[in-house]
């Protein structure tokens, strides 16, 4: 036997065996990832605020707007309409209402903005929408909702764990 011989028979068992190593690890990582799985109502309320944040930001307001209006209904839809994390959505809303018509949709961003409030007190208006008109109607509509701050926020120094 030659030595082109050899060296012709080695590179095709020695690439066979390569392959067999790399499809074994390449099953064995898919057996321990985890499965795909429809995340449900709020993970999809989360996303479509995800979404509609950054098409406002990319200013597609009409766009955002339906991906709100989309998402509002089908959570309420679903029998989430009392699902905090529904508040995030009212108040993209609300933010999104008072940038592309001003003080002349007060009743709409107010109303939303009591939603929001009503599900979520604490619930905040994203940077990028924050403005001083939109915090007093903020506050209008946290006075008018009849709801109270579940627990005051309250400061305190911090108190070592030991010692």
């Amino acid at each position: 036997m030659d030595r082109q011989t050899v060296s012709n028979s080695l590179i095709p068992r020695m690439q066979r065996h390569v392959a067999r190593v790399l499809t074994g690890a390449a099953l064995v990582v898919a057996s321990l990832s985890p499965e795909l799985a429809w995340a449900g109502p709020r993970d999809d309320m989360k996303a479509a605020y995800q979404q509609a944040l950054n098409q406002a930001n990319n200013l597609e307001y009409d766009a955002a707007l339906g991906t709100l209006n989309a998402a509002i209904s089908t959570a309420e839809n679903a029998g989430k309409g009392d699902d905090p994390v529904l508040a995030s959505l009212y108040m993209l809303r609300a933010a999104l209402t008072f940038s592309a018509e001003g003080h002349g949709a007060a009743a709409k961003i107010t109303g939303d903005l009591q939603k929001a409030v009503t599900l979520n007190y604490y619930v905040v208006v994203p940077m990028e929408m924050r403005s001083d008109d939109l915090t007093n109607y903020m506050q209008q509509a946290r006075q008018s909702s009849g709801v109270a701050a579940p627990q005051p926020i309250t400061l305190k120094d911090p108190e070592p764990a030991c010692g």
